[in-house]
């Protein structure tokens, strides 16, 4: 008679793997762990506060960016070599009109852009992240440049705020999508280059809404390090 194997339960099997990796997690990491994450709801509760907190205090600091910095404008030149001129066109021609490509899937969004479209949230969240980091800010910037089109820089700066003001500082899962360490790091120097391509001056009141914005990503940087994951 055939003797069949009885399987060990799942959670018997996974208990292993978790057990051999819970060996290695310091407590200072739990620690952090559990802060950020009873620190997280409150601030969806509290985001209006919050997000002014944060604007106020990159405010009294009175940070002025260097555009025209020769250290950021190293980092441009460097950004600018790996992407040809005919690929970031056709980024920025594709950005004019809300359509946005990444990682091989392409996506009609319109020139109203629904930064929290809960399609977007339906399989992996990393496409939804790229939206986020504005990878498509340099294109834009650079076709702006190359092609004395004030189209591209306008777009630029409709995309920006329109998101910052759809994405305040705990808006809702803005550690998973609009604010977490990689999207805001990301976005904090995509922006950064676009406005040195821009060649954006102190007093252009675009370049001072800018360059509050990267206060703001900087400080929030700061103050959410990844302690938990070391």
């Amino acid at each position: 008679m055939l003797r069949l194997r009885k399987e060990p339960p799942l959670v018997l099997e996974s208990l292993g793997p978790t057990v051999r990796t819970l060996r290695h997690i310091r407590p200072s990491q739990l620690l952090h762990r559990v802060r950020y994450s009873l620190r997280r709801p409150l601030w969806e509760r509290l985001s209006g506060r919050i997000d002014a907190r944060y604007e106020a205090r990159a405010a009294s600091r009175r940070c002025e960016v260097r555009w025209q910095h020769p250290g950021l404008a190293r980092v441009a030149r460097f950004r600018e070599e790996r992407l040809s001129a005919d690929r970031a066109r056709e980024v920025a021609d594709a950005a004019l009109t809300g359509r946005f490509q990444f990682l091989g899937r392409s996506r009609e969004m319109g020139r109203e852009v629904a930064w929290f479209d809960p399609e977007l949230d339906s399989g992996t969240r990393l496409w939804k992240t790229h939206l986020h980091e504005f990878a498509y800010a340099e294109a834009l910037a650079r076709s702006a440049r190359e092609e004395q089109d004030p189209r591209y820089r306008d777009r630029f700066f409709e995309l920006a705020r329109s998101w910052r003001a759809a994405a305040p500082i705990g808006c809702r899962d803005f550690a998973k999508d609009a604010w977490n360490g990689r999207a805001t790091a990301n976005r904090l120097i995509h922006w950064a280059v676009a406005g040195s391509i821009l060649e954006l001056a102190e007093g252009d009141p675009d370049a001072d809404w800018l360059g509050m914005q990267l206060a703001v990503a900087g400080l929030f940087l700061r103050d959410n390090l990844e302690l938990d994951l070391l």
